[in-house]
């Protein structure tokens, strides 16, 4: 039988993720991000990190994520996140979330960056990132 991929339902780029104080079931997002704003000329632009949060249903087996950040044009990847594990939640319809920090990655240029969210070397869901 052929593996089941999970359902990825939101995957948010942001400044940090923590867990809301008050309730243990909640997550706080701070900064949401679709841009990077760099000083004009300050190319290669270093970004100190960049959270990623991904909200997953059918998550059904033991499985590895990982973040890699590709240069929309040349199809190159800039960053290469380490594995992840991922652990089944008790029902495939609960959701499973998963933070990723993207820390002190180089952007060679301005210009679009898709963040990808890669299951078991597969990608499941992109985001854009625009450096300007």
């Amino acid at each position: 039988m052929a593996a089941i991929d999970p359902v990825v339902r939101h995957m948010l780029l942001c400044d940090d993720v923590r867990p809301d104080p008050d309730n243990p079931h909640r997550l706080d997002v701070f900064g949401l991000a679709s841009t990077l704003r760099v000083l004009a000329g300050a190319f290669p632009f270093v970004h100190a990190e960049l959270c990623v949060l991904m909200m997953m249903t059918e998550v059904r087996a033991e499985g590895w994520g990982s973040i890699v950040v590709v240069d929309a044009e040349s199809a190159l990847a800039i960053f290469s996140g380490s594995d992840h594990r991922i652990l089944p939640a008790s029902s495939p319809l609960d959701l499973v979330a998963a933070v990723f920090r993207i820390r002190n990655c180089r952007f060679p240029a301005p210009g679009l960056y898709e963040v990808q969210f890669r299951y078991n070397g597969k990608v499941l869901a992109q985001q854009p990132l625009f450096v300007r």
